[in-house]
C-alpha cells in the first residue's frame, strides 16, 4: 500500500563453487534429484552471509520441501555456509520474480520468513548466470519468501551495474510490526 520502502546497501558479491552432490542435497531437502534445476549450479553466493543457493524447477517443489535440518546444518558447517536459500522462478503476473525458502539451521533458525542478505546474494547469483531481465545500468524485482511458514513477505532486490558488473546491491521492503516489548537492564 502506502508504506514507505526502506533499502539497505549490501557488500559486493562473492561466489565460490561447492563440491556437493546434487543427489545428496535433494535427499537432505526431502525432494527428488530431478526437482533441482540442473540449468543452474548449486554454489555459494554472498553479499554478507554465505549462502548455498539451490535452484528448483517450480514453486510446487518449494511447498514439498521436508528438510532434514540436522543434516543440512552439518553440510553447511562443512562448507562454511550460513544459510541455504532454495528458490524457484515465479509465474508471470504473480507480482514477484522468484519465490524462496531460506533454510538456516546452521545458525540456529530452521527457516527465515524474510532475509535481505539472502535475497541480495540471490539477485547477484541470478545476474552472474544471466537470469535477470536487464537492459541498462540497473535491475530490480520483488521476491517472495515466508509463504510456507504462514508469514508471507516480499523483498525488493535492486542491482546497480557498471559495464555489466554489479556495482551496488540493495535490498529492502516495507516492515510490519510483529511484536513489541521492553528490555530492563
Amino acid at each position: 500500500g502506502d508504506q514507505d520502502i526502506v533499502l539497505l546497501r549490501q557488500n559486493l558479491p562473492l561466489f565460490k563453487s561447492l563440491d556437493v552432490e546434487t543427489a545428496q542435497v535433494a535427499d537432505i531437502l526431502g525432494i527428488e534429484e530431478a526437482d533441482i534445476d540442473a540449468s543452474l549450479p548449486i554454489e555459494m553466493a554472498s553479499t554478507a552471509l554465505r549462502h548455498m543457493v539451490v535452484p528448483v524447477r517450480n514453486i510446487e517443489t518449494l511447498e514439498r520441501l521436508r528438510p532434514d535440518y540436522e543434516a543440512l546444518a552439518a553440510l553447511n558447517h562443512r562448507h562454511g555456509i550460513e544459510t541455504t536459500p532454495v528458490f524457484a522462478f515465479a509465474s508471470p503476473g504473480s507480482g514477484v520474480y522468484l519465490q524462496s525458502r531460506d533454510l538456516c539451521p546452521a545458525i540456529g533458525n530452521n527457516e527465515e520468513a524474510a532475509s535481505g542478505t539472502t535475497n541480495g546474494a540471490l539477485a547477484c547469483y541470478l545476474h552472474r548466470h544471466k537470469r535477470l531481465p536487464c537492459d541498462g545500468d540497473s535491475v530490480e524485482y520483488w521476491a517472495a519468501q515466508g509463504i510456507e511458514m504462514g508469514r508471507p513477505s516480499k523483498v525488493l532486490c535492486k542491482l546497480l551495474l557498471r559495464d555489466g558488473e554489479v556495482s551496488e546491491v540493495w535490498v529492502g521492503g516495507a516492515a510490519t510490526q510483529s511484536l513489541s516489548g521492553e528490555i530492563i537492564l
